[in-house]
């Protein structure tokens, strides 16, 4: 069997298909996979189990970065072609089946949209493969001991880029986390100006790193200035 997955040019977006892409592989245990990324993005699937083929597909004017692409995956017939960038490609292909989605609905989460390309509920949840180089890259840069906490605040429009004080304010607040503290920092992010509360899932160690700390305590922080039970 052989699965084609498209997924998306930035970082984030790609993380986000992790889940539905896990989802496959346990599910077909002997497939091969083609994953196609962008640039940025195509290193988190490196490790990916059974990866036959990894395409880096950087945009160019007028679409045409799917022309190469298309001539290097139509030769064959795909078992299973999954397309999250909503392209006509899986329509040109040769495929006993087809899952297509687009940029879906801004008011509902990624990963719910792409859980139900399949019926899933819960949608499954993103997901990391490890190399030993990504270990050893790892080790070269972080030394051992306390745990890290990790917060990307860059982002591809910068409306949405954190300011570096409200990054170390957050931080706080996740280290010894209390209502007053979650209160004080959006408070101070909205008399800075901004308009976005504290976010924590800026990249996916910060996130995995918050939740099980959260769970070990029994407590889920949120940005509202509350807790969760």
């Amino acid at each position: 069997m052989r699965i084609l997955f498209v997924t998306a040019t930035r970082i984030g977006d790609a993380v986000l298909s992790t889940g539905l892409l896990s989802y496959l592989i346990d599910r077909h245990p002997a497939a091969r996979l083609t994953i196609a990324a962008g640039p940025v993005a195509a290193p988190l699937f490196e490790a990916v189990p059974r990866l036959e083929r990894l395409d880096v597909i950087e945009k160019l004017p007028w679409s045409a970065h799917w022309l190469p692409f298309y001539a290097a995956v139509v030769t064959r017939r795909w078992d299973l072609v999954v397309d999250l960038r909503g392209s006509v490609l899986a329509w040109l292909l040769r495929a006993g089946e087809r899952r297509v989605m687009a940029k879906g609905d801004a008011r509902e989460h990624r990963v719910r949209q792409l859980g139900r390309l399949f019926d899933l509920d819960p949608p499954p949840s993103p997901r990391l493969w490890i190399a030993p180089h990504h270990e050893a890259a790892a080790s070269a840069l972080l030394s051992p001991g306390a745990p890290i906490l990790a917060i990307g605040p860059a982002a591809n429009w910068r409306g949405k880029e954190w300011r570096a004080d409200l990054g170390i304010l957050s931080s706080t607040c996740v280290d010894t986390p209390s209502p007053g503290c979650y209160a004080r920092a959006n408070a101070r992010l909205w008399q800075k100006g901004t308009c976005a509360n504290i976010v924590y899932a800026s990249s996916l160690a910060c996130s995995t790193w918050i939740h099980r700390r959260a769970h070990a305590s029994g407590r889920l922080p949120n940005t509202s200035g509350q807790r969760a039970p």
